[in-house]
């Protein structure tokens, strides 16, 4: 989700099937479920029985009906942990989708209204990612290409759980992200930022790290930027990457294009 646009590297997950051992346990066990139900009658008319056999045949009424209870018990409780592993091997979010938008076109999500033009200040739009299935997770991707900078901003629904629902805890989250994707990832500043969306003044928290990793086509020293901020339910967020040479001249261009981006 917080790949630069400019590195053209998505990570894709992948879903790996159960063993077949575990297959076969489970048809094992379903099929010794079924078998218990089929329970034997005894076909002697009733008027051909003695008293101890019609004794004898009531307890094993008795004793087949709990078996079959049992064994419908039984049925049940594998039936349903068969279930539960299908929903755990194929689970059902969505798979990142990339949006149409033609060139020339603002794309607006519906969901949070946020607009996404095709070049904001220097930067050319350069995709339009979907995170999620209804739509409220969005990503558009930027380029710079003098100063190599790579721009994504990211719209997403505020979490409900601690702490990812306040803004202090979910910049930790994000800040953990960078450092567990790279390795020799480092921070190197943080601190609250100010900026003016569309001539509003905003504020929220902002970090950069030095790292190294694949960038335009090489593997050299980089620096990466995160940004958040809230607006009304939804998380904004920038990852703004590029090559450590360009810091310099990267480093008014990436304001006015934080400040050319209106906010709904």
């Amino acid at each position: 989700m917080d790949r630069p646009a400019l590195s053209g590297n998505r990570t894709r997950s992948s879903i790996r099937a159960g063993s077949g051992q575990r297959g076969s346990r489970t048809n094992h066990s379903l099929l010794l479920a079924a078998r218990c139900i089929f329970v034997r009658f005894d076909s002697k008319p009733k008027h051909q029985r003695s008293k101890r056999e019609t004794e004898r045949l009531g307890s094993n009424s008795l004793w087949h009906t709990a078996t079959t209870i049992r064994a419908f018990i039984q049925l049940f409780s594998v039936l349903t942990a068969s279930f539960l592993t299908v929903c755990m091997l194929f689970p059902t979010h969505a798979e990142p989708l990339a949006i149409e938008v033609r060139p020339t076109e603002i794309y607006t999500n519906k969901a949070s209204h946020f607009r996404f033009p095709p070049s904001v200040q220097d930067f050319k739009r350069v995709e339009v990612i979907q995170y999620d299935r209804d739509g409220q997770n969005i990503g558009a991707g930027y380029n710079h290409h003098v100063h190599k900078i790579a721009a994504t901003v990211f719209v997403y629904p505020i979490p409900k759980r601690p702490p990812d629902n306040a803004l202090n805890g979910h910049f930790e989250t994000c800040k953990g992200d960078v450092l567990r994707r790279h390795g020799d990832a480092r921070v190197v500043s943080e601190g609250i930022v100010q900026v003016a969306p569309g001539g509003k003044k905003r504020s929220g928290q902002h970090a950069e790290f030095t790292l190294t990793d694949s960038f335009a086509g090489q593997r050299q020293s980089l620096r990466s930027e995160v940004y958040l901020f809230t607006h009304g339910q939804w998380f904004i967020k920038l990852r703004v990457t590029y090559p450590t040479r360009e810091q310099a001249g990267a480093a008014p261009v990436i304001k006015a294009f934080i400040d050319g981006l209106a906010w709904p």
